[in-house]
């Protein structure tokens, strides 16, 4: 990877103001450290793999970069920039989230297997899709009263847990069951789990699975599936919480989950954020907002190679409710 070069020019001495709005400087002199700002989705330059110029979508960008690095190298025959490069010209010269910025432009944060989607969903499907939820809601409130307690056998928390084991129609003539936890990691995180296809809720079934299979990884998954892929569904229902907390820490999601994994948001805003599994590189954090209609997808080496966590921010309670998502796994 190409580092960035101190030479006999100031450090920050090219502007990328004409392009990039609400320009903000993060350095006053050469020998000064670039911190980069908390929204810029990264706490330090992480050491991955690199973007090259061809794979830059936007032309200006690309030329303002490009002339930036060769004035700035001492290498005068530059060939690529990285993804770390981009990221540290934009803190330094704007006050806008670069991870969200390179994203506008069809440059995703170099993590192999991610697909984050701010607008998955169509208004009017969100809409529909959190109608549905909070009457699923509704009937889960109403079947845990009296419903038997069971150990988990497999969760990521670090402690024994217990949920309710529920059965209740969901359309007429079908029956499915879920495991539901009342307090899942936190108090007011509510999880309820329904595992493989017969036990998915209609409503998932036809207005999301059908959506996500059309994903790139979920269609070349099936290409090499023997039998039709079987999903997996996390219905998590936040109702209060005040802090920027994660409702639990740093993890893979398990693995029984499938393959693939996605959070589709469709009520509330929070933060993901994702860094690798491998303590040495700790420091390379990626944040993206999830917010109502928006994904994220993991597979590969975003799936079992990094780790992931979800922030909850300052809720805009509605009927008690903070936020809702949609967790589906496949294999």
């Amino acid at each position: 990877m190409t580092p960035l070069v101190r030479g006999s020019r100031p450090f920050c001495s090219f502007s990328l103001s004409s392009y990039l709005p609400s320009r903000r400087m993060f350095c006053d002199s050469p020998s000064k450290p670039v911190p980069l700002p908390k929204a810029g989705g990264t706490e330090k330059a992480p050491k991955l793999q690199n973007r090259t110029i061809q794979q830059i979508k936007d032309p200006q960008l690309l030329a303002k970069l490009e002339k930036m690095y060769k004035e700035q190298s001492e290498d005068q025959d530059f060939k690529e920039i990285t993804y770390e490069n981009m990221v540290h010209a934009i803190a330094e010269n704007s006050d806008i989230n670069p991870v969200m910025f390179l994203l506008s432009k069809g440059i995703p944060p170099p993590i192999p297997g991610l697909v984050y989607q701010p607008k998955f969903l169509a208004e009017n499907v969100q809409r529909s899709l959190y109608a549905q939820a909070l009457r699923l809601h509704d009937k889960i409130c109403i079947h845990r009263e009296g419903a038997s307690f069971h150990k988990s056998q497999g969760h990521n928390l670090p402690f024994e847990s217990h949920y309710r084991l529920l059965y209740f129609e969901d359309t007429p003539g079908r029956k499915i069951n879920a495991q539901n936890f009342v307090d899942y990691g936190s108090p007011g995180h509510e999880l309820t789990y329904f595992i493989n296809n017969q036990n998915i809720p209609s409503s998932i079934h036809e207005e999301l699975i059908s959506r996500i299979s059309q994903m790139e990884p979920v269609q070349a998954l099936a290409s090499q599936a023997k039998t039709p892929l079987n999903w997996r569904f996390t219905f998590n229902v936040y109702k209060d919480q005040g802090t920027k907390q994660a409702g639990f820490d740093w993890h893979k999601d398990i693995a029984t989950n499938g393959e693939i994994t996605s959070i589709t948001t469709i009520f509330g805003n929070a933060t993901f954020q994702i860094r690798p599994e491998d303590k040495s590189s700790y420091s390379a954090t990626y944040s993206l907002p999830l917010t109502p209609g928006s994904i994220v997808l993991l597979s590969g080496d975003s799936r079992w190679k990094w780790e992931h966590r979800v922030l909850s921010q300052e809720p805009s309670l509605t009927d008690g409710i903070g936020r809702i998502s949609l967790v589906l796994g496949c294999r």
